[in-house]
């Protein structure tokens, strides 16, 4: 199935993770196999709205269910499944936001700076840039919805206010004119997105793991800053951890291992059941970083499997000898040695079975 790629598209908007790009600059068209995986993660997805994705009225979420981590062994595909359901909900009426780049938001690339108020180091032009991409995807979405209730005008005289009824859209220009005033519009748009249940809103995140860690940044002191002291972060971890809801919608994120500087720690893998490095149990007696512990509560881990089936692999080869990749036309026992080399391993079957066969000049 191919993704959208015009103007206002997630894609084009958000952008893709660094291998992804690779991969499809040279496929020639961004593209990607639905898995059995990819079917049961959008149900998943409509299941957290209270009904299908349409755009409709809906239930409420389930809290318990609608914060959710893609887990799996490295390579296994759990960055292109997330873009599966952002591509999926961003075209069946959801408001969405895609985060191709959780490092990003703790790797000290972006200015920052403290706020007495919130007691946080607010990361101004990511806040700004949060709200013009959503929205370049929502506006019409966003456009439609209202304030609840009086708001104070973001920046401000003391007592003004943006009244209920005014468009969100009117709410989110703040921010996207005067990045000093981003942080607070964002919070403010979120809040009002998480009470509404017109349309459902889907938060997804990659490097989900980078934001329950130390990041780059330094206060006063020298000190490295805890991502929760950071103002990006800090409200993604409040909506993973229920903190903050939202009433129809879901958070998802993917864990990525590729940069080891930013590992699972032990109270994330304790919250998804997974295993600590080594294949070892977490044990109630080592030490943690207690002070994340409270940002795992309520996520739950859906396991991407680790292979491709036969016939997701065989397609896979297809859309690439279509293109042109291969010197030798695509036959079975192609497909047979190149499954059995890679292990059906999606990421290994794109370098070993496909890369390694282009001829680069």
């Amino acid at each position: 199935m191919a993704f959208s790629t015009g103007a206002n598209s997630p894609i084009h908007t958000f952008g893709l993770p660094k291998t992804m790009k690779k991969e499809f600059l040279h496929s020639g068209q961004a593209f990607s196999i639905v898995r059995s995986s990819t079917l049961n993660l959008l149900d998943e997805l409509d299941q957290s709205t209270g009904a299908p994705a349409s755009g409709a009225e809906g239930k409420p979420s389930k809290k318990a269910s609608n914060r959710l981590v893609l887990t799996g062994p490295s390579g296994c595909g759990k960055s292109m499944l997330l873009l599966q359901a952002v591509n999926y909900c961003a075209q069946n009426g959801w408001i969405v936001y895609y985060v191709p780049h959780g490092i990003d938001w703790v790797n000290a690339t972006s200015p920052y700076g403290f706020d007495y108020r919130s007691q946080l180091f607010h990361q101004h032009a990511l806040a700004s840039d949060a709200l013009a991409k959503m929205l370049r995807v929502n506006g019409s979405k966003i456009a439609k919805l209202q304030l609840s209730e009086d708001i104070p005008v973001p920046g401000g005289k003391l007592g003004t206010v943006l009244t209920a009824g005014t468009s969100l859209e009117t709410l989110a220009q703040y921010g996207v004119k005067d990045p000093l005033l981003a942080p607070q519009t964002l919070v403010l748009l979120m809040e009002e997105l998480g009470k509404q249940t017109q349309y459902p809103v889907l938060l997804a995140v990659d490097d989900f793991q980078a934001l329950y860690n130390k990041s780059v940044y330094r206060d006063p002191q020298f000190k490295a800053i805890s991502s929760y002291h950071l103002s990006m972060p800090r409200l993604i971890l409040e909506y993973a951890s229920g903190k903050r809801q939202l009433a129809r919608g879901a958070l998802l994120g993917a864990l990525s291992s590729t940069n080891t500087t930013y590992s699972v720690i032990e109270p994330l893998r304790e919250a998804l059941g997974l295993p600590l490095e080594g294949g070892l149990a977490v044990s109630p007696y080592g030490q943690q970083k207690s002070s994340y512990k409270e940002f795992t509560t309520g996520l739950r881990s859906i396991a991407v499997p680790q292979q491709f089936s036969m016939a997701e692999a065989a397609a896979f080869l297809e859309v690439w000898s279509a293109n042109r990749a291969f010197h030798s036309a695509l036959n079975d026992t192609f497909l047979l040695s190149k499954y059995t080399e890679t292990s059906g391993n999606p990421r290994e079957l794109l370098k070993k079975g496909i890369m390694s066969t282009l001829q680069t000049v």
